[in-house]
């Protein structure tokens, strides 16, 4: 690992990762938040003197997506103590193609990472010092094995950060009304939806000692950047209009669409503020450590 890493952006994931949903709406949202940076100094600040005392770390990102919270989470590290030489990176993801792209967006950054998908990640043994879990745990059927299975590999005085969309978010709230409007089917029905309290339970189930934090970005929408008429579109025509789109969930479905158009247009009325929508993106960082003082 670079011991003086460059501080330089992330790649841009749109050409890179246009097939995934609202991939748009997510850069849209990290472009003018920032979010990513500011959950990484929330955690980083945080850590204890002794965890990065010594002289080789290891991270692990267990669904590390586009991998820009890894990098901000490196980067910021790297302000407290310099990586050495045999620091450990590794990303964890389904899909291969967004671990090519995470390793790409940690090697622009002066960053060397091991590519693992879940299969080859329970298949070794190795242990960190910390280990992220950013929204993922939304996606996984029997969440409490996953967080006890994260627990069990990590060093003494490890910690095991699990970021969330608080339940004070905007996405929560906006969600929540598209999910209850007539006709809508939520996604993955049958699974209960994940709140912070449901985290601190699980963390505490298998012997670690939760904190929680809340990492808050407010910004605004343009009005005009918004298409009313695309937000049930699978492709809309602006930036804006899929950040909407993401924000709520929004179904493209012919029988969804009418409930669900009450549903957001009211959400929106209510953060309308002049020429701007005004959204409110509170984040939930959750870490479990092994050690009561952390």
């Amino acid at each position: 690992m670079n011991p003086t890493p460059r501080q330089v952006s992330v790649p841009n994931p749109i050409e890179a990762t246009k097939q995934y949903p609202y991939t748009r709406g997510l850069d849209y949202l990290r472009r003018r938040s920032r979010e990513h940076v500011a959950i990484a100094d929330a955690l980083t600040h945080t850590l204890p003197p002794e965890m990065l005392a010594g002289p080789i770390f290891a991270l692990c990102d267990y669904g590390a997506g586009f991998g820009d919270l890894c990098v901000a989470v490196l980067q910021s590290l790297s302000r407290r103590r310099p990586m050495q030489a045999g620091s450990i990176v590794d990303v964890v993801d389904l899909d291969p193609r967004l671990l090519a792209y995470a390793s790409e967006a940690l090697g622009a950054c002066g960053y060397s990472a091991r590519k693992l998908t879940p299969k080859t990640f329970h298949q070794q043994s190795r242990r960190y010092q910390l280990i992220l879990a950013s929204h993922v745990l939304y996606y996984i059927s029997d969440r409490p094995a996953a967080v006890a299975d994260l627990a069990q590999r990590l060093t003494r005085g490890g910690q095991l950060a699990v970021i969330l969309r608080s339940d004070a978010c905007d996405t929560y709230s906006i969600r929540s009304a598209v999910r209850n409007a007539p006709s809508v089917v939520p996604p993955e029905p049958g699974r209960p939806r994940l709140r912070v309290a449901d985290v601190e339970g699980m963390l505490r189930s298998v012997g670690l000692y939760p904190r929680t934090e809340q990492v808050i970005a407010t910004f605004r929408v343009p009005v005009s950047d918004v298409r009313h008429r695309d937000l049930y579109s699978a492709d809309p025509s602006t930036d804006a209009t899929e950040f909407i789109r993401f924000v709520g969930h929004i179904p493209t479905t012919t029988n969804a669409r009418s409930s669900a158009a009450s549903a957001v247009e009211q959400e929106l009325a209510a953060r309308l503020d002049g020429d701007s929508y005004t959204f409110r993106i509170a984040t939930a960082v959750v870490t479990g450590s092994t050690d009561v003082a952390a």
